[in-house]
């Protein structure tokens, strides 16, 4: 729960280097950030990822070819992931969801709920949910957000669970209830939907995020396969 404490979120490693710092985005109502304008990462996720104390101590190693799949990354792998793929992924939820949060959209309707309910399936390490968590608090929302996180890495779910807890720290506007789940979905379909319908239990979801997730599964079972194509997900979209 948000503790009623003067906070200030501020800013530092610029997703967009080229450009100033954005101003800080954590008053209510002001969720938006511009079309153009530089989404960065908050300074206390920054601390917490590359310092070398610190239970993930990130380091920035491009490496395209690995992270095409990442289900079977060690815990090396997943360091160099949030050292230099988790800024951009929480600079593309921030940017994303600020635009799609906005007072003359949703805000309204989102605040007269008093239960937002989130699944976020290959959640990795959480950069993604990172970027939505912090736009709802930055619209002042007060009421509780339940998060499913769904990933079939363990390491990366360990640290995510790091992350998120720093993000919780922070003194959100809302009470925030996190759960993870470890599963691997299976490349049939009919176990692939039982698995989905398992994960999402009963009840409605308010925002389901996959991201990269598809492609990522469609390309390894494409790849396993030696299938031209495979309408994996034609079975569960209707459940979603």
């Amino acid at each position: 729960m948000h503790t009623g404490k003067q906070r200030s979120t501020s800013y530092n490693r610029h997703i967009s280097p080229f450009s100033p710092p954005p101003p800080h985005h954590d008053a209510p109502g002001s969720a938006s950030v511009q079309p153009g304008t530089p989404v960065a990462l908050p300074v206390f996720l920054d601390q917490l990822i590359f310092s070398r104390s610190g239970p993930i101590r990130a380091c920035y190693c491009p490496m395209p070819k690995e992270v095409a799949y990442n289900l079977d990354a060690d815990l090396e792998h997943n360091r160099k992931y949030i050292g230099t793929y988790f800024p951009r992924s929480f600079g593309e939820s921030r940017g994303i969801f600020s635009r799609l949060i906005r007072p003359d959209m949703v805000t309204d309707s989102m605040h007269a709920k008093p239960v937002l309910r989130i699944l976020d399936i290959g959640s990795g390490t959480g950069g993604n949910l990172c970027g939505l968590l912090l736009t709802l608090d930055s619209t002042g929302y007060t009421g509780r957000v339940e998060v499913i996180s769904v990933d079939g890495n363990a390491i990366a779910l360990d640290l995510q669970g790091h992350i998120i807890q720093a993000v919780k720290n922070q003194g959100l506007s809302f009470s925030l209830a996190y759960k993870q789940i470890h599963t691997v979905f299976d490349s049939n379909q009919a176990l692939f939907c039982k698995q989905l319908r398992a994960v999402m239990g009963e009840g409605d979801f308010d925002v389901i995020m996959a991201w990269k997730t598809i492609c990522e599964y469609y390309k390894h079972v494409k790849g396993v396969t030696k299938a031209g194509s495979i309408p994996v997900f034609s079975i569960p979209l209707p459940i979603v």
